[in-house]
């Protein structure tokens, strides 16, 4: 999906409103929608009442918090580094001075490359147990550079997550075995 950035502002809110109903199909929680398209909770609950979104099938709570998904079992690293992949290839990993507004949020269309890559990575890596909202924190995360960083498997070099708590550089998957 390609969008061309305007001023238009109806043309922008159309934008936001139609972003918010894809997370919403994808099950993101409302904060995550809320801070990614700038649209209010009254707003979003009229939206998910007109798109009939049934209320049982939303996720509910706090955004994760725990890294654990990309770092457990090893053969997790792999993927989560093809997943970062992909998220490169559509330009969609944030870089701090380009895809942040004033506020530190991250804005509209670096928003949508994103959710355009989290949906590649579900065709190719459907059984996949990773949501949109922990891509979100795997990206605050990776910004942050404090507990998690891309790196290289010791082993064949290939690109692999790795945790700062792991004090060398650990092996892939294959490697390990």
């Amino acid at each position: 999906m390609t969008l061309f950035a305007t001023n238009d502002p109806q043309t922008r809110s159309n934008q936001r409103v139609d972003f918010a109903k894809r997370l919403t199909w994808h099950r993101v929680r409302t904060r995550t929608i809320m801070d990614l398209t700038g649209l209010t909770r009254n707003r979003l609950a009229g939206c998910r009442r007109r798109w009939r979104v049934p209320e049982d099938s939303r996720l509910r709570g706090d955004v994760p918090t725990s890294l654990n998904i990309f770092l457990e079992p090893l053969a997790h690293r792999s993927e989560t580094a093809a997943l970062l992949s992909i998220c490169k290839a559509f330009d969609a990993l944030p870089i701090r001075e380009r895809d942040y507004a004033p506020d530190g949020t991250l804005l509209l269309d670096v928003s949508i490359r994103l959710c355009d890559a989290f949906e590649a990575y579900q065709s190719l890596w459907p059984e996949s147990e990773v949501e949109f909202d922990d891509l979100m924190l795997l990206i605050r995360e990776l910004d942050k550079g404090e507990l998690i960083r891309l790196g290289r498997c010791k082993g064949c070099q290939s690109m692999i997550l790795i945790a700062s708590f792991d004090g060398l550089r650990p092996p892939c998957s294959h490697c390990e075995r």
